[in-house]
């Protein structure tokens, strides 16, 4: 997919707009993604996901399986260039829109976890096998498909054309924006900001930013205090906790495994880190999150 800078896409408002009133109408989630498993952090951090998938992903097993459907259906829309109603592994509909721009797909607009028909007995009975292979708590679960969203086809397919409405509208900003980029050269903030958004996992030096945006070290330094009142090393951190507040509230890698992914050298540097921006240690923050999850 095209390098265009993905943060100006995800924090329109009109994507949390929509994503709120999709629920609201449909009872859906939705989410913006680059690509299999990283979605938008800012919209996901507002989704409503279905109790059922939900809970099928708590399990090592099942989100293994969910990921697999997830990114066989995303390859197929990659290809074909078109929006499409999938269905998953375990009988669920979702909706997958292709994010055009000059021509290249530069996001995937997703929605769906919803049946095409009202659930029955029989349903669930051709989803227990499954669900029982991927040690799911089948009481649970029974429970959650019963209060599945359905949507019939002809709806699902409304849904499809509104979430092109919005692509269109998506598009067209981030065209504008791109133009007043091009026009305006940007200020090399700016692009330092970019540049950290894109690459904070790599190691990193504030020479090696400002060589990217075509400053000298001590000028990129000057800049960042006196527009984002931070130091370089403070907003680097920054980017790359946030992106460990998401991968601890929304995967099940090792806290170790995160830190080593966001760009921390070492466990104790991650710790550290963590705890001075967020308050707390990265377990704890897990745990917290975990706790204030609505009781489903």
């Amino acid at each position: 997919m095209a390098a265009f800078p993905f943060r100006d896409i995800e924090e329109l408002e009109v994507l949390r707009r929509f994503q709120d009133d999709l629920y609201a109408i449909a009872g859906i989630p939705f989410v913006l993604t680059r690509m299999p498993g990283v979605d938008s952090e800012r919209l996901a951090r507002f989704a409503k996901w279905n109790p059922l998938c939900r809970l099928v992903r708590a399990s090592l097993a099942g989100n293994a399986a969910c990921e697999v459907c997830d990114k066989e259906a995303y390859a197929n829309c990659l290809q074909s260039r078109r929006p499409a109603i999938y269905e998953c592994h375990l009988g669920l509909q979702d909706v997958v829109v292709p994010l055009l721009m000059q021509g290249e797909i530069i996001g995937l607009m997703c929605s769906g976890q919803f049946l095409l028909s009202p659930p029955s007995e029989k349903g669930f009975a051709q989803m227990k096998p499954k669900l029982a292979s991927l040690e799911v708590d089948l009481l649970r679960a029974r429970r959650f498909y019963f209060r599945t969203p359905v949507i019939p086809r002809n709806k699902a397919n409304a849904i499809i054309h509104m979430v092109l409405l919005v692509s269109e509208y998506v598009t067209e900003a981030e065209r504008t924006m791109m133009d007043m980029r091009h026009v305006s050269q940007r200020d090399p903030i700016r692009r330092a900001e970019d540049f950290l958004e894109r690459r904070y996992a790599e190691p990193m030096r504030l020479k090696d930013v400002a060589a990217a945006v075509g400053l000298s070290a001590s000028r990129l330094a000057h800049l960042m205090r006196e527009q984002l009142n931070t130091t370089f090393t403070q907003y680097r951190n920054q980017v790359r906790i946030e992106r460990a507040k998401f991968l601890l509230t929304n995967s099940h890698l090792k806290v170790i495994d995160i830190g080593y992914d966001v760009g921390f050298g070492s466990p104790s540097t991650f710790n550290d880190a963590f705890r001075r921006l967020v308050g707390c240690a990265p377990t704890a923050y897990r745990r917290q999150q975990s706790a204030e999850r609505p009781e489903t």
